[in-house]
């Protein structure tokens, strides 16, 4: 059963407790979210580095379906983020 409860505040007090519910909301929305990271993209030296794997390593696992490859100008590229999540898979197992 909601009750309503009426209480005396000044308008100084009221704007604070406003204040506060604001900035504990907006909390979240502050944080970076890696925008110019999630779309990065490594060659496949940059890959192997960060993966601290082989070339045949990082072959295998884009036929296993663990990383895609994208190809530009007849060079191969990765998704940062895919990798990144290729790298929480591989922890997990």
């Amino acid at each position: 059963m909601n009750a309503n409860m009426f209480i005396q505040i000044t308008h100084e007090q009221l704007a604070e407790l406003i204040k506060e519910g604001v900035r504990e909301g907006l909390k979240d929305f502050k944080q970076p979210k890696e925008p110019a990271e999630a779309n990065e993209i490594l060659t496949a030296k940059e890959a192997l580095n960060l993966l601290s794997i082989s070339l045949p390593t990082l072959n295998s696992y884009v036929k296993k379906g663990y990383l895609t490859k994208s190809k530009m100008e007849g060079r191969v590229y990765y998704n940062r983020t895919q990798i990144k999540d290729c790298l929480k898979r591989l922890k997990s197992e």
